[in-house]
């Protein structure tokens, strides 16, 4: 990744390259390309995957250079590394950092494909897309606000799919089997962290969603607002960041959880 470090330096970008410079001089591994070339091109394509698909900004056009200090390792050393769980805190951060932004050229970062699920086209999916419906909500941007929230306060309780991750039509469709293979650790109460963004994985408070009793109140842990003050300028210590044990907890009662249901109508909009 040395290589061409000069034209590097003149893409005037403070935190990386742009998409076009990258396409231009990694674009295309030439057909008589030795060892080494085809290692620096495969290492500049996995810097893209990462930089513009899982953990992209909100430039739009940015390949992150703080990727390199990773991508530079022994191939063995970077798939070590949970990659989803750097894709799930960059994508928090950037969906709390999008609703606050207020301009009319604002845009938002992170993985959005994820939010999407769509199925891709080949005969193992990884993820499904099941919207029916969907109207689409033009015109002022306060006005389509208020739209979409009120469609969240008409929905009752017989409208929520409340185990989507088993339901009919995904035992049909044949998922890929990397699908369920940490299945065990849905359930995991820790950190997801991506450089400085630190993001809690809560799944206590959507018990309900794996079969699980939902507890009055649900179990959860701090999400102080100091971790989204960390930003890449300044030093920051390492931490001892908090993790909790998944538990098998009780099974769904159904009789139970309608008692949550009134508590969480009562505390809850």
């Amino acid at each position: 990744m040395a290589t061409n470090i000069n034209c590097m330096l003149h893409c005037r970008r403070t935190s990386g390259v742009t998409t076009g410079w990258l396409l231009q001089h990694f674009g295309v591994c030439p057909p008589d390309a030795g060892p080494v070339q085809v290692e620096r091109h495969s290492r500049a394509w996995l810097w893209y995957l990462l930089a513009c698909f899982l953990l992209p900004d909100s430039s739009g056009d940015t390949v992150d250079s703080a990727l390199l200090s990773i991508l530079d390792r022994p191939w063995v050393d970077i798939a070590t590394f949970s990659w989803a769980s750097c894709t799930l805190a960059h994508m928090y951060r950037q969906l709390c950092d999008g609703c606050q932004r207020k301009e009319n050229s604002s845009s938002i970062g992170g993985c959005l494909y994820l939010l999407q699920e769509r199925a891709f086209e080949d005969s193992r999916p990884t993820v499904l897309w099941f919207w029916r419906d969907v109207e689409v909500v033009t015109g002022w941007i306060d006005g389509r606000y208020k739209r979409y929230t009120n469609e969240l306060d008409c929905v009752t309780y017989h409208q929520i799919e409340w185990m989507p991750c088993y339901r009919e039509e995904i035992e049909e469709a044949e998922l890929s089997p990397l699908c369920r293979r940490d299945e065990d650790l849905w359930r995991a109460v820790v950190p997801l962290i991506f450089f400085v963004v630190v993001e809690y994985h809560i799944p206590t408070r959507v018990l309900r969603q794996f079969g699980r009793r939902q507890v009055i109140p649900p179990h959860t842990v701090s999400t102080d607002l100091s971790f989204h003050r960390k930003r890449r300028q300044g030093r920051y210590s390492e931490t001892d960041w908090q993790r909790v044990p998944v538990k098998a907890g009780e099974a769904h009662d159904e009789a139970y959880f309608v008692e949550y249901l009134r508590w969480l109508q009562a505390h809850t909009r």
